[in-house]
C-alpha cells in the first residue's frame, strides 16, 4: 500500500544533525501521499472568505487535514521579493516564512502545505515542524509523512501517533497503515509492530470522519475479511453500511459492490436490475468510462417507465 522508493540521495548526515537539515532536494516533486487536492488563496480555493486546503477528507469532515476557516485572511496581500525569488501565495518567500517567528500555528500549518505542495521540502519541513511543536494535527501528520519519506520512520511514527490521538484524520490513516504493512520497512524501534486490530482501529476512526483512503480500505476489509475481521463481524448490515458511506465519497468500488448486491439481492436489498444497471453506470461514469448504448438506452427507458 505505501511501498515508496526513497530516494535519499544528499541525505548523507552527521550524527548529530538535526533531522530538519536531513531532507535534500533529491526529494524534489513530492506531494502529499494521501492527498487527492492541494489548493491554495492563490489558485482561487476561497468559499465564503474561508480559505480552503483540501486533503483526503470529505467536505467538512471534523479533526481532519483540511481547513475551513472563517477568519483565514492572507498574510500578506501584495507579493514581495526574496532571496529565492520563489513568492508564496503568503507574499512571502519560503525562505521568509521559514525564518518568521510570530506565525501562529495555524497560519503555519497553511503556509507549510503550501510550500510542501512546491516542492520545496526543506522549507516545508521547518514550517510544519514549528506547527507541529505548536500542538497543530494537521501539521503532525504531514510532517510525519515527510519523515518517513526521507527514512525516519521512528520519527514519523511519532508525530503520526500525536496526531491520531488529537483527531487527525489523516494521522490516523497514515498511522494505521504504519501498523498494516511495517514489515515493508524492515527496522526496529519505531514505535509501532505490525497489528491488524490497531490498524483496523485507527483506519475506522479515520473513515468515520470522511477520509477517502481510509473509507476504501475499510470497505474492502469488509467485503473480503481483511484487517482481520472475523466472519461474525462482517454483517450484512456493517458491509452495507461501509457500502454506502464509500459510494457517497464517489467510490468506485462501493458502486460496484452495491450494483451487484441489487443485481444478486445480497445485503439485505431486494433484486433490482434497474438500480443494479444505474450503479454499474455510475461506477463506470467515475472511472471515466461511457455506458454502451445497450445499457445506457436500458437505463434511460426503465427510467421514463
Amino acid at each position: 500500500m505505501r511501498g515508496w522508493s526513497c530516494r535519499l540521495g544528499l541525505m548523507i548526515l552527521t550524527c548529530c544533525a538535526p533531522i530538519t537539515l536531513a531532507l535534500a532536494d533529491s526529494l524534489d516533486g513530492f506531494t502529499l501521499r494521501s492527498t487527492d487536492v492541494l489548493e491554495s488563496e492563490q489558485s482561487g480555493a476561497v468559499n465564503g472568505g474561508a480559505t480552503n486546503v483540501i486533503s483526503n477528507t470529505a467536505p467538512g469532515g471534523p479533526g481532519n487535514t483540511a481547513i475551513e476557516s472563517s477568519t483565514a485572511t492572507k498574510a500578506e496581500s501584495t507579493p514581495t521579493s526574496g532571496v529565492d525569488g520563489n513568492v508564496t501565495p503568503y507574499g512571502r518567500t519560503s525562505a521568509e516564512l521559514l525564518k518568521r517567528s510570530n506565525a501562529s500555528a495555524e497560519e503555519d500549518f497553511k503556509a507549510g502545505v503550501m510550500v510542501y505542495a512546491r516542492g520545496e521540502m526543506i522549507e516545508a519541513q521547518g514550517i510544519l515542524e514549528r506547527a507541529a511543536n505548536a500542538g497543530h494535527a494537521g501539521a503532525m501528520a504531514i510532517l510525519g509523512e515527510i519523515l518517513e519519506r526521507s527514512g525516519f520512520v521512528a520519527e514519523a511514527a511519532a508525530w503520526y501517533r500525536k496526531s491520531a490521538e488529537l483527531g487527525n484524520a489523516e494521522g490516523q490513516f497514515h498511522l494505521a497503515s504504519m501498523y498494516l504493512d511495517l514489515q515493508s520497512y524492515s527496522l526496529n524501534n519505531v514505535g509501532v509492530s505490525r497489528d491488524l486490530g490497531e490498524a483496523r482501529k485507527w483506519f475506522i476512526r479515520s473513515a468515520e470522519q470522511g477520509h477517502l483512503s481510509a473509507t476504501g480500505v475499510v470497505l474492502a476489509a469488509y467485503l473480503t475479511g481483511g484487517l482481520g475481521l472475523k466472519a461474525s463481524e462482517r454483517t450484512d448490515a456493517e458491509v452495507l453500511k461501509w457500502i454506502n458511506r464509500a459510494k457517497d465519497l464517489n467510490n468506485a468500488d462501493a458502486m460496484d459492490a452495491l450494483a451487484n448486491a441489487y443485481r444478486l439481492g445480497k445485503y439485505g436489498l431486494a433484486v433490482d436490475s434497474l438500480l443494479a444497471d444505474e450503479w454499474t453506470v455510475r461506477a463506470n461514469e467515475v472511472r471515466g468510462i461511457k455506458p454502451d448504448e445497450n445499457t445506457a438506452r436500458r437505463v434511460f427507458r426503465k427510467k421514463r417507465l
